[in-house]
């Protein structure tokens, strides 16, 4: 969001900021939000800092289906979106802004994605053959 000159150092220092706060309320308790499943991946902030864009990453248990996944994302993203006033007040508490941003929670699938290809190349893996201390494998020619 944020882009150009020495005003980014200070976009960049508020929206690590807001992601801590975040993270920490979370972490403390925050309304309805499931602690476990529930990471805050990154935050960019507008430069008039009225609009944070918070990715937030939900991970769902490996047996459930795309139906149970869908329902757990649906209500992380309500209970943030219940519990926004709440980091309002926090973070007017923390930071004393001259605008407190608005937050806008986005589903970010990168850690998910990522630990689904991790497992996938753990999966197809090829078997290496032992080898000595030498380097040379157990095969005989």
């Amino acid at each position: 969001m944020a882009s150009g000159d020495g005003h980014d150092v200070r976009v960049s220092r508020v929206a690590k900021s807001l992601r801590d706060i975040i993270a920490n309320r979370i972490t403390r308790g925050l309304g309805d939000v499931p602690r476990g499943p529930v990471t805050i991946t990154r935050v960019e902030v507008t430069r008039d800092f009225k609009l944070a864009e918070v990715y937030v990453s939900v991970f769902t248990p490996d047996g459930a289906s795309e139906r149970q996944k869908d329902e757990l994302i649906d209500r992380v993203f309500e209970a943030l979106e219940n519990a926004s006033q709440e980091l309002v007040r926090e973070t007017n508490k923390q930071l004393r802004l001259k605008n407190t941003p608005k937050f806008e929670f986005v589903l970010d699938t990168g850690l998910e994605k990522m630990a689904r290809i991790v497992s996938i190349l753990d999966s197809v893996k090829p078997a290496v053959p032992k080898s000595d201390a030498k380097g040379e494998t157990d095969d005989e020619d």
